[in-house]
Parts: structure tokens; C-alpha cells; sequence
């Protein structure tokens, strides 16, 4: 994700004059048959007791629901359910600690 948060940065300061926005979406772990054909059905996000009422799985439209809004508000990035939160969070978190 590091590359695509990099791109859609350089492309919204590019492309801010313009007035068009760019919005990076950053979700986490999403419901759909994607596990089933990379084989990854038996990674923890997508077999946790009770992921989507927790917010460890999104569902689609959830996503694209909470896309469309953060776009629309104009914000540079959206993340998207627990998992997508904690992967955006907490590398800054942990090392402004270390620093």
C-alpha cells in the first residue's frame, strides 16, 4: 500500500490546481470471493469469529459507501474497517514512539 499512498499523494498535489481530487482508499480486509482465489481462506482476517460485526471484515458496499463520502468531503485518504485502520495507524504510531 506504501506505493499506491505515495501515487495518490504526487497525483492530488499535481493535480490540485486543477481542481480535480484524488482520494487513496486504504481498506482492510473485505467479504468477498477474493480469498477463495488467491488462496488465502485460512488468513485469521478472513476466518475471525465474528469479523464483519467487529469491523476486522468490510463488506463491499461498506467500502465503497465510505470511498464515495471521503471523496466527496475531499479528504486524501480513506481507511476502511478495524484492519485498514490499524494497518495505516500504527506504523506512524509506533515510530513517532521510537524516534
Amino acid at each position: 500500500k506504501a506505493f499506491v499512498r505515495s501515487l495518490a499523494a504526487g497525483l492530488r498535489n499535481e493535480l490540485r490546481a486543477s481542481g480535480v481530487g484524488v482520494t487513496c482508499l486504504l481498506p482492510g480486509a473485505i467479504d468477498t470471493d477474493f480469498a477463495a482465489v488467491a488462496n488465502m481462506q485460512q488468513a485469521l482476517c478472513f476466518n475471525f469469529p465474528f469479523g464483519r460485526t467487529l469491523g476486522i471484515l468490510a463488506s463491499p458496499a461498506d467500502v465503497a459507501e465510505e470511498g464515495v463520502a471521503a471523496a466527496l468531503r475531499g479528504e486524501a485518504e480513506c481507511t476502511v474497517g478495524f484492519l485498514g485502520k490499524a494497518f495505516v495507524t500504527l506504523p506512524g504510531w509506533a515510530s513517532a514512539r521510537v524516534a
